[in-house]
């Protein structure tokens, strides 16, 4: 599906500036042939990348989080993703270990791997990253 996305995304980009190249290129010789001013042809050249500029400017940072969340959330485990949903409630690793029914040892390991995983120090820079990402969104526990 993210493939399918890029694919199309990439596709379209390539077809406006395709264009682009295109109308540029009558541009320059219907300029060329009427003598025209030159400003005209700088004005055209601007408008198409600034054009260029904001259709990508658009598209790549939800690509950028799409990317970002699905890379996270198949870097960790199921229940990894069930200690840092944990964790966004604000419990402490004993309540966490509780609901999991695993020791505390066992919920540092997770907590461990998340913040390794995640590149994060902190369990409230885990919880940032992760709600910034989207990965905690409807993650069933268990």
């Amino acid at each position: 599906m993210l493939i399918r996305s890029m694919i199309s995304i990439a596709l379209r980009m390539g077809l406006v500036l395709g264009g682009s190249v295109l109308l540029l290129s009558v541009l320059h010789h219907t300029l060329t042939v009427q003598n025209d001013r030159f400003e005209f042809y700088a004005l055209a050249v601007a408008l198409v990348f600034m054009g260029a500029g904001v259709a990508l400017g658009r598209k790549v940072p939800a690509l950028r989080r799409r990317v970002a969340a699905q890379s996270s959330n198949s870097l960790l485990s199921s229940r990894e993703l069930d200690v840092l949903s944990l964790l966004s409630e604000g419990l402490s690793n004993q309540e966490i270990a509780d609901r999991l029914f695993v020791s505390t040892n066992t919920v540092k390991t997770h907590l461990a791997n998340i913040y390794s995983k995640m590149n994060v120090r902190r369990r409230t820079e885990a919880v940032k990253r992760a709600n910034d990402l989207g990965m905690l969104t409807n993650h069933p526990i268990g």
